[in-house]
């Protein structure tokens, strides 16, 4: 990644994602313009690569272009990375679900785990799949905080589905962002 700048941190995945609304016209190319009248950015584009480790990017290089030449990726004017592996004691391969969760979060998980913290003491349930009303059940079931961000929030949390949830523990918390949802998480289990 030789003349580009390489930042290591979930803060240069946000700064990137945030920061390029206000510097878009700055990095626009010759001739593209932004959109007209706001001065911000017409569309941000960020790419994520699951399973991007640099061996990985090393072995594609070799793969499609050879030693010596770039890859497209490589040409682009900033790159951020950041470490997702997991806290599993037993690999060192990082499954999707714990990398996930530790860039949407900032907060590192064992393999196979959505959301929740590596001791499996907290929860936070993104999305309103059915894997995820099962999963906040357990966390329920189990005494376990749940926060709610987005998904089944609104379902969870009227009058009668919390006088049900309310007779077997706790009822779910509901955040509104990421670091909301994060916040409300290590405050439950603080005062546990």
């Amino acid at each position: 990644m030789a003349g580009r700048k390489s930042v290591n941190s979930i803060a240069a995945v946000a700064l990137l994602a945030l920061g390029l609304g206000v510097a878009a016209p700055a990095l626009a190319a010759p001739g593209v313009s932004t959109q007209q009248g706001s001065g911000g950015a017409k569309n941000v584009v960020v790419f994520l690569g699951d399973g991007m480790g640099e061996a990985q990017r090393n072995a594609g290089q070799l793969l499609t272009v050879g030693a010596y030449d770039s890859l497209v990726m490589d040409t682009l004017p900033y790159a951020g990375e950041m470490g997702t592996d997991s806290v599993d004691p037993a690999t060192f391969i990082t499954d999707s679900a714990a990398a996930a969760t530790s860039l949407a979060s900032g907060i590192k998980t064992v393999n196979g785990a959505v959301g929740v913290d590596a001791t499996g003491q907290a929860l936070i349930a993104v999305g309103g799949g059915f894997g995820t009303l099962s999963e906040i059940a357990l966390g329920l079931r189990l005494g376990r905080p749940v926060v709610l961000l987005g998904g089944w929030a609104p379902s969870l949390t009227t009058s009668e589905a919390r006088s049900i949830i309310e007779r077997h523990g706790p009822p779910p918390l509901v955040a509104t962002t990421p670091t909301e949802a994060v916040d409300r998480a290590l405050a439950a289990l603080a005062g546990r």
